[in-house]
């Protein structure tokens, strides 16, 4: 018949081999949430790609519904095409796309690109004065850059 002692071996080794199973599991359903993770944030990533590139498309719709906005013509030619731009940047806005702020802002060539300078007193250095056609992003990703008049300070005399 076994002692005690003789029992107590065969026990401590099937516990040493549990608890090493079990680090074992614990580590592989930690690395089964980190690569459920990284996949979440890769699928948030390629939406986002793919909707600034749709908006990207779009936007060329848009700024001719804003030029017609601002051609003279027909009263209801243009209410039409003033509800249809209104519908259209309030489809922008679901799809969380911003319009850039330019005119008053300084300068920043991650979201503005210059086309003219204009040599002034009346406003600082690197102002935007004016803005040609209006940049856009999503998130934090630019889909198109300002394309914007810059200031150029002028001293006074």
């Amino acid at each position: 018949m076994a002692g005690p002692v003789e029992q107590a071996e065969p026990v401590a080794a099937l516990e040493a081999e549990l608890a090493r199973q079990k680090e074992t599991i614990l580590r592989l359903m930690a690395d089964i949430e980190n690569i459920r993770r990284r996949q979440v944030e890769r699928e948030g990533v390629m939406r986002q790609e793919a909707v600034a590139e749709a908006v990207a498309k779009l936007l060329k719709v848009r700024d001719n519904l804003a030029r017609a906005v601002k051609a003279e013509g027909t009263r209801g030619l243009r209410s039409g095409v003033e509800l249809t731009l209104e519908s259209f940047d309030a489809a922008l806005a679901e799809l969380n796309v911003h319009r850039l702020e330019t005119v008053g802002q300084p300068f920043d060539p991650r979201q503005h690109e210059a086309l003219s300078h204009d040599e002034t007193t009346e406003a600082e250095d690197g102002t935007v004065l004016e803005e040609y056609l209006p940049g856009y992003r999503i998130a934090n990703q630019m889909i198109r850059p300002a394309l914007v008049k810059v200031a150029r300070r002028t001293p006074a005399s």
